[in-house]
């Protein structure tokens, strides 16, 4: 999803807005709430958003660590359904929040001005982790995960996978 956003957004001459949504599971006892779901939308010229496709929801035994030290996308505002067009996600309806960011049609990000200085280079990055770790409410990386790495500037991803 994270690549289908940045190559539409060069591609299409488009805005392409990427919603990483985390809800408690419904189905989990004891769920503090993660993020499990992710979907990409086109953005018109009057800032309307319009969906791409279905929210895409991770296996139910992975998550994205809502964490902002293991996945600094949390670190941005997060947002109510209200703020972004109510659209509604399987499992859950509208009982979300999400963190957003924007890929335009130069491939960067919208992350650039969300970045703390000017002198120091902005680490973005989203942590993906098995629902046992992230439920242990640790702070420092599980044995088995998987990193984005989101380049505000030109939108490049890259994959860190240290188990593989």
């Amino acid at each position: 999803t994270l690549t289908l956003a940045h190559q539409m957004a060069v591609t299409r001459n488009q805005t392409i807005e990427v919603r990483i949504y985390s809800y408690i599971d419904p189905e989990m006892p004891g769920d503090k709430g993660q993020g499990r779901a992710i979907q990409a939308f086109t953005v018109d010229d009057a800032g309307v958003p319009s969906p791409i496709s279905k929210a895409q929801a991770l296996p139910p035994t992975v998550v994205i660590s809502t964490n902002p030290t293991l996945s600094t996308i949390f670190s941005l505002t997060s947002m109510e359904p209200s703020q972004g067009g109510n659209f509604k996600i399987p499992r859950v309806g509208t009982k979300y929040q999400y963190v957003s960011y924007k890929y335009y049609r130069s491939g960067s990000t919208s992350l650039v001005s969300q970045s703390t200085s000017a002198s120091s280079q902005p680490h973005w990055c989203i942590t993906l982790e098995g629902i046992q770790d992230a439920s242990s409410g640790k702070t420092t990386l599980p044995k088995n995960f998987t990193t984005i790495t989101i380049d505000p500037y030109n939108g490049a991803l890259k994959t860190y996978r240290p188990t593989l």
